[in-house]
Order: structure tokens, then C-alpha cells, then sequence
């Protein structure tokens, strides 16, 4: 409780890094995250990893590879945003989420874009998506279950220039990079207003 108390007082008057550095407001946010997720708050921790994330990113202007801050909201907040996301019941996400970890974790992401249990809508997050096999496997099982509309849809997505798994690194970067960021952005808009 004490610990929880500093972290909540330390984030109230140092939320990001207009009077200290990033790495340690993303610090107390991560903090906070982690005494929410061990108290099994997965709602407040997944607020709290991707208010680090942000932090950490300058509200994800720069890139978090180049960041110095990107070893404190690398894998292991996506990972704890993986299980937070799952005990919630929104699977959807959890699986796209997968598509930050290197390398992708497919068991897990597989195992949750099939769910039907979820109660998040996995047509409001096609735009999402990057990774060629998550697109494939979406296509393959739409296709079997006869959701001709939505097979319809993650085809569009799926024909789209910048996804090709041909070109060359730089443009599946960019284009992984700006689906990265529309994902946090709607992971933002649900958990974080």
C-alpha cells in the first residue's frame, strides 16, 4: 500500500517528462503498472502500460526502437498488455497486440483471434494489422465460418501496397510503423478518455 501510495503521488505530480526525464516518469508509470497488474487490475494496467508507452515515445513522435526509453516498455509491458488484455476479455486486441513482440508470439496471437468469446470487435481493428500470417489466418477463418463481408474487408486490407511481403524492409517498416501507431491510438481512445 505504502509503495502504491509513492508511485500514485510520483505520477500525480510528474506524469510525463516536462520536469524530469522520460525514462523516469515511464519508470513510475511501469511501476504503476506493475502493482496494477499484480493486484490483478488489469483495466488500470493496461491505462498504465500504454500511459509508459506514450511517455516514453513523446506521445509517439519518435520511433521506440531509437528511444532511450524503449528497454522499459519493450516486450515485457507488451507481454504483460498481452495477458491484461486476455483476463479482460478482449482478444482481439491481445492478438494484435502480439504483432510487437519480436519475434511474433503466432501461438498466442492465433489462439486469441479466434475466440469468440471476445467482446471487443475485431472489424474495427483491420486497419490495424500488419503481419501477412495474422492477415492470412483472419481471411482463412472468416472465409470458413462464411462471414463473406468480413473476409471482404480483411482481403481489402490485405491487397494494399504497402503490406506486400515483397517489398523491401524499409517500406514494410513504415508501413508497420503507422499501424503500429493507429493501434496505440485506439487502444488510447478506449482505455485511456
Amino acid at each position: 500500500e505504502a509503495l502504491s501510495a509513492v508511485v500514485q503521488h510520483a505520477i500525480k505530480y510528474f506524469p510525463g517528462a516536462d520536469h524530469v526525464s522520460e525514462s523516469v516518469a515511464t519508470s513510475w508509470h511501469m511501476t504503476a503498472a506493475d502493482l496494477s497488474y499484480t493486484s490483478e487490475d488489469h483495466h488500470s494496467a493496461v491505462c498504465h502500460y500504454l500511459t509508459a508507452v506514450f511517455v516514453a515515445t513523446n506521445y509517439l513522435r519518435s520511433d521506440p526502437a531509437e528511444d532511450s526509453t524503449a528497454h522499459l516498455v519493450g516486450d515485457y509491458a507488451i507481454r504483460k498488455m498481452v495477458r491484461c488484455c486476455m483476463n479482460i476479455g478482449c482478444y482481439t486486441q491481445a492478438g494484435l497486440l502480439c504483432q510487437f513482440l519480436e519475434p511474433l508470439d503466432y501461438s498466442t496471437a492465433l489462439r486469441c483471434l479466434q475466440d469468440r468469446s471476445g467482446v471487443d470487435g475485431m472489424d474495427a481493428y483491420y486497419h490495424c494489422l500488419w503481419d501477412v500470417t495474422l492477415i492470412e489466418f483472419i481471411l482463412n477463418t472468416h472465409h470458413k465460418r462464411g462471414e463473406i463481408q468480413r473476409r471482404d474487408a480483411v482481403l481489402k486490407v490485405m491487397g494494399q501496397l504497402e503490406i506486400n511481403s515483397n517489398n523491401n524492409e524499409e517500406i514494410q517498416r513504415e508501413a508497420a510503423k503507422v499501424r503500429k501507431h493507429r493501434l496505440l491510438r485506439a487502444l488510447a481512445k478506449q482505455y485511456l478518455s
